[in-house]
């Protein structure tokens, strides 16, 4: 059996790295609501700054969310152009 070795705010056991309870990292898919599209990167991520409601994606109950609302630290995939690109944003 390995042991487990704490470090800073990580912990070792055996090669695989563990959070503590509470911190984790998260990722969402985010496509935007009431029929919004977007042609590029920069207009996608102006929108999604700008706190504009996007469509979550199962893990958020297909609900409409905002940047406001979700975790800190966790990273966001955004959908543009028709939902055919993808772009991602660290909340």
């Amino acid at each position: 059996m390995q042991r487990m070795v704490a470090q800073a705010t990580t912990m070792r056991w055996g090669r695989f790295q563990v959070r503590p309870k509470g911190e984790h990292m998260a990722f969402y898919e985010l496509t935007p609501a009431y029929g919004r599209d977007y042609k590029n990167k920069a207009e996608v991520t102006a929108a999604f700054n700008a706190g504009k409601d996007f469509e979550g994606d199962y893990q958020l109950g297909f609900g409409l969310v905002n940047k406001e609302q979700l975790p800190a630290g966790s990273t966001v995939m955004l959908r543009y152009k028709r939902n055919t690109m993808v772009t991602s944003v660290k909340v």
